[in-house]
C-alpha cells in the first residue's frame, strides 16, 4: 500500500510539473532568445530578463554564443544577443542574423566592454560596461527594447 502511494504521489507531481512547463513555453512571439558568451556580467542579465519575463509567462532560453549560427530567427519574437567588445564589427553569424531578422529590430544587440562606450560599426545596440553592479541598469534597457517588440 505504501508503494502504490509513492508511486501515486510521484506521479501526481510529475503531472504538475509538465503542466507548469507547457505553461511557460508559449510559441512564436512569445518567446524571447538569449545568446550569450556566458560571462559574470552577462549571465546575471539573461538571469534578470528570465525571472522578469517567467512571471509573465513568456517563455525564454539561454543559448551559448558559438551556437548562434543554428538560430531559425522565426521562431523568436526576440532575440538578445550578450557579446564582449571583441572589435569594432560584428561577428558573420551576427551579421547573417540581424540581416534575416523579420523586423531587423527583433534582435536586440548588448555589447559590454570594460568602458561601456564601445560600439559594433552599423549595429543599432546598447553598451555596456561588463560589470555585474551594471546588470540590472542594462537588462531594464533591454527589457524596454523587448516590450516594444512583442507588443
Amino acid at each position: 500500500m505504501k508503494t502504490l502511494f509513492f508511486f501515486g504521489t510521484v506521479l501526481l507531481v510529475v503531472m504538475m510539473l509538465l503542466m507548469s512547463l507547457s505553461v511557460i513555453e508559449p510559441q512564436g512571439k512569445a518567446r524571447i532568445l538569449i545568446v550569450s558568451q556566458r560571462t559574470e556580467f552577462q549571465e546575471e542579465v539573461s538571469r534578470l530578463i528570465t525571472e522578469h519575463y517567467k512571471t509573465k509567462l513568456i517563455g525564454t532560453q539561454v543559448i551559448s554564443f558559438n551556437t548562434m549560427k543554428n538560430v531559425k530567427e522565426e521562431e523568436w519574437g526576440a532575440i538578445v544577443v550578450l557579446q564582449a567588445w571583441e572589435g569594432a564589427t560584428a561577428s558573420s553569424a551576427l551579421t547573417t542574423l540581424i540581416k534575416a531578422a523579420k523586423p531587423a529590430e527583433k534582435v536586440i544587440v548588448v555589447v559590454a566592454s570594460e568602458t561601456g562606450s564601445e560600439k559594433l560599426t552599423g549595429v543599432d545596440g546598447i553598451t555596456a560596461a561588463s560589470l555585474k553592479s551594471e546588470a540590472p541598469a542594462v537588462t531594464k534597457k533591454i527589457i524596454g527594447r523587448i516590450d516594444k517588440i512583442l507588443k
